[in-house]
């Protein structure tokens, strides 16, 4: 069976796995120290800047917490589509770890519009309510879609 549900469902890429069979060939340190990782952290300094810094993480929800932990207070939130993989399928771990709530918006085909949006823009006049921080989309959404440019 084939499914795009999670990134843990498929196996590994042939290229991916051999250098995974080279690299355990020999002994290195541990937790970051070995020569494999810092090429990995020298090749995003590469990409995405000098300043930038890499974290690995065992799995994508971890990844999403840790990214979305770096943007949020606890009493702000992330708008979503209500299909969205960090609402349906990371089991809460963004509220939980977080703090923060999750707003999920209703969508045709999994894709937030600016129009559907604008019910949930920050109510900075009111204190009580839950301030909405960030918009998380999903590029290519559960339902198959994918953002244009233009609609981003």
């Amino acid at each position: 069976m084939k499914s795009f549900a999670s990134d843990n469902y498929a196996g590994i890429h042939p290229i991916i796995l051999r250098s995974i069979i080279d690299a355990n060939q020999k002994h290195a340190p541990a937790y970051g120290g070995d020569p494999y990782t810092q090429e990995a952290a020298l090749l995003f300094k590469k990409h995405f800047g000098t300043e930038s810094q890499t974290f690995f993480v065992c799995n994508g929800t971890s990844a999403n917490v840790l990214g979305l932990s770096t943007l949020l207070k606890p009493y702000q939130a992330i708008l979503c589509a209500e299909s969205a993989h960090i609402h349906t399928d990371e089991c809460g771990s963004a509220e939980h770890y977080l703090g923060s709530k999750l707003l999920t918006i209703p969508t045709k085909n999994g894709k937030l519009t600016v129009d559907s949006l604008i019910p949930f823009l920050p109510n900075p006049c009111n204190p009580h309510q839950v301030q909405p921080k960030v918009i998380s989309i999903s590029q290519t959404t559960e339902w198959a879609t994918v953002y244009t440019a233009q609609e981003i």
